[in-house]
Parts: C-alpha cells; structure tokens; sequence
C-alpha cells in the first residue's frame, strides 16, 4: 500500500489574513469583448461628434462670409444708387441751367457780359450750352485716355514673373562669379 504523507504545518497567522482571495474568473468569459465594444462605442461616438461639429463649423463660416460679402455688396449698391441719384440731379441741373441761358459757374463765371471764350472763337449765350457740352465729351476722352494709359502701365503677372527670373538668374550668376573667384584666391593660396 501506498502511504500518503501529510505534513502539518504550523504557522501563526493574524484573523484578518484568512479571508479568501477573490477567483480573478469570476467576471464574464465575454468581459473583454464588451469593454471593447463599449470603448469602440465610444470612440465612434467622439468621431461623429467631431464630424458634426466639423461640418458645422463650415457652414457657420460659409455663412458669415456670405454675410460678410451680402453687406458689402448692399453697401456698395447703396453707394452706387446714391452716387447716380447726384448725377442724375448734377444733370438736371444743368440742363436748367442750359434751358435758362446757360448762366452755369463752376467756382469762376464761365460767362462774361455775354460771351464765352473757348478755343479763340467767341460764343454767344445761344451756343455757349454747346461749348459746355462739347468741353465736358473732350474731359471725359481725357480722362479715359488717362486711365487706359494707367492700365496699359501696369505690369501684368507674366512680366512681373519675367522680371523676377531675371533677377534670380542675374544672382545666380553673381555667386557663381563669386564662388568662380573664392576658389581661384583658395588655390593661389595654395600654392603660395
């Protein structure tokens, strides 16, 4: 026969200590996959969030600049209207003036005793409103012989781009002088 050995042993231990570990099997065998479904949940909910939010955003900002551009616009408009609304009356104006003897003065008399003096001839009243019409066509072809002579002034994109690569290749060629003329003084040196 087999004998079993037993073996005693005796060790003092305080009364708290005897309580029994927890089993660490005690939770669910599908513990883990719920938790992490649980924080993937989660982590989709966050990257919905963010999405609404982000799209959100956009639209606020498409908004407000919309506003931005409708205010300005208005403002524009308004200037526009109120600007052709002083023409207009400018125009009335001197068309009365025209109808009435043509008595117009833009800060001097244009009138003297009767006659107005315009390219060496000398005008009656009666055709003075044809003088005033026929300088005020040749202010205007100034003006815009003027501005279509700014425009044509100004540099367009290619040119300024034009100008640019040929200053980039002017100081290109500039450090390569240099840097022709450094290694020219270092082998002299060299040989010195």
């Amino acid at each position: 026969m087999n004998k079993v050995r037993t073996f005693l042993l005796h060790v003092h231990v305080p009364a708290l200590s005897l309580q029994r570990a927890k089993d660490p099997r005690t939770k669910p065998a599908d513990y883990l996959i719920v938790q992490r479904r649980k924080e993937e949940e989660q982590r989709q909910n966050a990257f919905d969030m963010t999405s609404y939010n982000k799209t959100n955003d956009l639209k606020n900002e498409w908004e407000k600049y919309t506003n931005k551009k409708i205010q300005i616009r208005t403002v524009q408009d308004r200037m526009k209207n109120f600007m052709q609304a002083n023409e207009r009356a400018l125009e009335e104006k001197r068309e009365r003036y025209c109808a009435f003897g043509c008595n117009l003065s833009f800060g001097a008399p244009l009138f003297l005793s009767g006659l107005c003096a315009c390219e060496s001839h000398m005008y009656r009243k009666e055709n003075a409103c044809a003088c005033v019409h026929r300088l005020r066509r040749l202010l205007a072809q100034e003006e815009d012989c003027y501005m279509m002579e700014m425009n044509q002034r100004e540099e367009t994109v290619l040119e300024r781009q034009a100008k640019m690569r040929e200053r980039a290749k002017q100081f290109k060629e500039k450090r390569e002088a240099e840097r022709l003329a450094l290694v020219q003084q270092k082998l002299e040196q060299q040989w010195k």
